[in-house]
């Protein structure tokens, strides 16, 4: 019983001063102080009778981390398993003031050192007892998380090495206390002030009849200042038309314009309201004219967890990356008939998603797109198919029926491990023509060895 290390070097010098058997023993504790439940002993025999000199047990347990005035807040170093050590572990925030509000960008940097290869690092937050993750298994120490509601935080960092990377056994974790609300309500309010241009331009468009009161307009704006920041805006012919680019609210909805003219389109990007069933419209009304709505933005739910349902129209032909990442509630999906395209982690983590469907003209689904969706029952690959990226179906343990209809799929275009985690008992069907193809090839991407085969 005598305590001879408590840290990461693994060799000690211990000099026996006592006659009898002896043992020595090492026993492994992580981050909390938690004991290994097995431990190496080696039985000796030696003669003597010098005392023992014992070593000071170094106190165990969680080390809490302290906020820095500056913003950064910092983790001691703290062991974690054999052979891996977190040396540094930050959170910095972008914010002006040094206050967390949502909106402000928050960077995760981590350290560690590993004896036996590359540490690996997974980084996550915590929000009302549900972790997400913000950045899965990698060499990369480094993420950037934008928090999307208010509330207590606490930010983890786990790190294994190379010969158990999937199962990390401790982590080092931050606290940021009480993320607050931002006052961006101007912002909403702030585009319907758009609106106010037709309405003072109305006046003019009475003299529309001779072309030539253009010229006139610029002379009667300057007193009323026709917008001076929104540049190509006061060349358009038609002042009521948003500029390209531009984003605009209607109702809880936003949007960003990407075409106008004759061919007038627009991206949703975001959602404002509560509800917990979203039908995103085919087509939306700006200042009279009608623009229709063909993709989904990069984030535009992410992190949503209040999202259950959402429908997606046949003018929809994109969804973006990460568009519903982290709606950990979202469990329906009716997708549009004409989406092509599902960009990275455009479904990560939706752990309650049970339904989607497929669109027949689906050309590509990107990486980790249904990364743990531990709820998917089936799935149908159309003809169409011909990019899977890696990780694009990892860990959906339950996936036990997918129907692959297309042809195109090959060991170049279909990613690592992009059916590993998949139910081990899963049916697959494929095309007649395809059968000792797609077995070896699904295999090597990951299918389990008990995974059965059918001709589709």
């Amino acid at each position: 019983n005598v305590s001879v290390k408590n840290g990461a070097e693994d060799t000690y010098t211990w000099q026996n001063g006592s006659a009898g058997a002896h043992t020595i023993k090492v026993v492994v504790t992580d981050s909390t102080g938690k004991t290994a439940t097995v431990a190496k002993e080696y039985d000796l025999e030696q003669n003597g009778n010098t005392s023992i000199t014992t070593v000071t047990p170094v106190p165990t347990g969680v080390v809490t981390a302290t906020p820095v005035p500056t913003g950064v807040i910092t983790a001691t170093p703290t062991p974690i398993i054999s052979g891996v050590y977190v040396k540094n572990f930050n959170v910095t925030t972008e914010g002006k003031d040094g206050k967390y509000k949502i909106g402000d960008a928050y960077t995760l940097r981590a350290e560690a050192e590993n004896a036996k290869g590359i540490p690996k690092y997974m980084l996550t937050y915590i929000l009302n007892g549900e972790e997400v993750i913000i950045k899965t298994y990698g060499t990369e120490a480094e993420a950037r998380f934008v928090p999307a509601e208010h509330g207590n935080y606490t930010f983890k960092v786990y790190v294994v090495d190379e010969s158990n990377d999937a199962n990390p056994e401790a982590a080092k974790e931050i606290a940021v206390a009480n993320v607050a609300r931002l006052t961006v309500t101007p912002e909403p309010s702030n585009k319907p002030e758009v609106t106010e241009k037709p309405e003072a331009t109305k006046k003019p468009e009475a003299t529309k009849k001779p072309e030539a009161t253009k010229k006139p307009e610029p002379t009667k704006t300057p007193g009323n200042s026709e917008n001076p920041g929104t540049g190509n805006q006061g060349t358009t012919q038609n002042p009521s038309t948003p500029a390209k680019g531009s984003k605009v609210t209607v109702g809880k909805a936003t949007y960003k314009v990407t075409g106008t003219e004759n061919s007038k389109t627009v991206e949703y990007t975001g959602y404002t309201g509560t509800s917990t069933t979203v039908n995103i419209p085919a087509s939306v009304k700006i200042n009279g004219a009608s623009y229709k709505v063909t993709s989904i933005a990069a984030k535009a739910f992410k992190g949503n967890k209040k999202l259950k349902t959402v429908k997606i129209p046949s003018s929809v032909t994109k969804i973006e990356k990460e568009a519903f990442s982290g709606c950990t509630n979202l469990t329906k999906v009716k997708s549009g008939t004409n989406v092509a395209s599902i960009g990275d982690k455009a479904f990560y983590n939706c752990k309650k998603l049970s339904s989607i469907t497929l669109s027949s003209k689906l050309t590509t689904i990107g990486k980790s797109t249904f990364y743990k969706c531990v709820k998917l029952k089936k799935i149908t690959l159309n003809s169409k198919v011909k990019m899977i990226g890696s990780k694009a179906f990892y860990g959906c343990k339950n996936l036990k029926t997918i129907t692959i209809k297309t042809k195109k799929l090959t060991s170049k275009n279909v990613g690592s491990n992009a059916f590993k985690g998949i139910n081990a008992k899963a049916k697959i069907k494929v095309p007649s023509s395809k059968m000792k193809a797609y077995q070896k090839l699904l295999k090597s991407k990951g299918a389990g060895s008990k995974v059965s085969y059918k001709k589709a």
